[in-house]
């Protein structure tokens, strides 16, 4: 639904979330950015090479470290970010209708579940 939903932009669902993470807050490091997304580093490299090579993203190297690599959002990264923010609101406005709140609920519960097994912090 948010895939078909982000389609005019010319994104998928996971790159609009690389994209959003990006957009918002200061330019992040490629290992604290593939920790908030739950995501391998070297796979978020491969996540990252097709929305640089649009000119939507950009790594930078870092002032401090030259070792360590930042993400931030270009220009025009930023006005797609704009323009998909409003699909994808539209995409979980459709999810909210056909879930019940108890529905919503349980799945936030699973959902913090599976992030938390990922991270290796389930119990």
């Amino acid at each position: 639904m948010y895939d078909e939903a982000l389609a005019p932009t010319g994104l998928t669902a996971n790159q609009f979330s690389l994209l959003a993470h990006a957009a918002n807050g200061p330019d992040a490091s490629i290992g604290d950015l593939a920790e908030r997304l739950a995501m391998d580093p070297t796979t978020l490299r491969r996540s990252i090479a097709p929305l640089a090579a649009r000119g939507l993203l950009v790594l930078k190297t870092d002032v401090g470290d030259r070792r360590i690599k930042r993400v931030g959002t270009t220009p025009a990264g930023h006005d797609l970010y704009c323009v998909a923010i409003d699909a994808w609101r539209k995409a979980q406005v459709t999810v909210d209708a056909a879930l019940s709140d108890a529905d919503l609920g349980h799945l936030n519960v699973v959902l913090d579940r599976a992030i938390a097994v990922i991270e290796g912090c389930a119990g």
